[in-house]
């Protein structure tokens, strides 16, 4: 009989994300080492990216914080 084990998925912190998405926007590192490094997937390092990219623009507009979508995802953190 073959037994499945359920896998949870992980969670990071928006600080942790930040860390990610910022070391990737320095460049010091490519993108396959920095998501080796992490144990994360490319497409999730770019999607961290985009969100701080997105957050950085808007609060120099404006000094609200507030939740950024995309589509049907938002970039900020889970409850």
């Amino acid at each position: 009989m073959n037994e499945t084990k359920k896998v949870s998925r992980r969670k990071y912190t928006a600080e942790f994300k930040a860390k990610v998405a910022l070391e990737a926007m320095q460049e010091n590192q490519t993108l396959p080492e920095l998501c080796s490094k992490y144990q994360l997937s490319p497409n999730q390092v770019n999607q961290w990216k985009k969100c701080l990219t997105l957050k950085k623009v808007d609060s120099q507009k404006s000094q609200k914080s507030t939740s950024y979508t995309q589509g049907s995802r938002s970039c900020t953190s889970p409850r």
